[in-house]
């Protein structure tokens, strides 16, 4: 009795594991085909990658921008980074943050805002926005760093744009 309980015990725990090994390798053959429909390809690294910004004051207004002549229009970009804001900050999300630029009906426009919901709190915190340039929209495209109305910093940090390719 107590040799056929052990060998059902053997059993019982060999079928368990074949059972966890195959639902890990589902897993990575269900990932693998997941990402392999899309392909990103480094584009640009603002600023090269970093950029630090102290706000001048109250009702003063410090900002720093970067051409980015490697985007197209109807393309898809991801736009990855780690963003810090360290108070005092305004209060107006909008007075610090970053934003790409376009023309569009020739007129130089914002297409794409980007950290005005992370928080002043000292940690840095991660951009990942995938964006697809309108297709009407036309070169010079930049990318500007805003921080407004404070003595704060912004700290960008890691910055890459990838264009993803489906």
């Amino acid at each position: 009795m107590k040799n056929n309980l052990k060998q059902h015990v053997r059993i019982q725990t060999i079928g368990s594991c074949f059972k966890l090994l195959l639902t890990i390798v589902m897993l990575s053959c269900f990932t693998a085909t997941a990402f392999a429909a899309e392909k990103e390809t480094i584009v640009t690294r603002p600023w090269g990658g970093e950029k630090e910004l102290k706000g001048l004051g109250v009702k003063k207004f410090a900002s720093t921008s970067v051409a980015l002549k490697e985007l197209k229009p109807g393309k898809t970009y991801r736009f990855k980074c780690n963003m810090t804001k360290v108070p005092p900050m305004s209060k107006q999300a909008y007075n610090h943050r970053m934003v790409l630029f376009g023309i569009q009906n020739k007129k130089n426009v914002q297409l794409l805002r980007l950290g005005t919901n992370i928080p002043a709190d000292e940690e840095a915190h991660e951009i990942n926005e995938v964006y697809t340039i309108p297709a009407d929209a036309s070169a010079p495209f930049s990318i500007s760093l805003y921080n407004a109305n404070c003595t704060g910093i912004i700290l960008v940090e890691d910055f890459v744009i990838t264009e993803v390719q489906k």
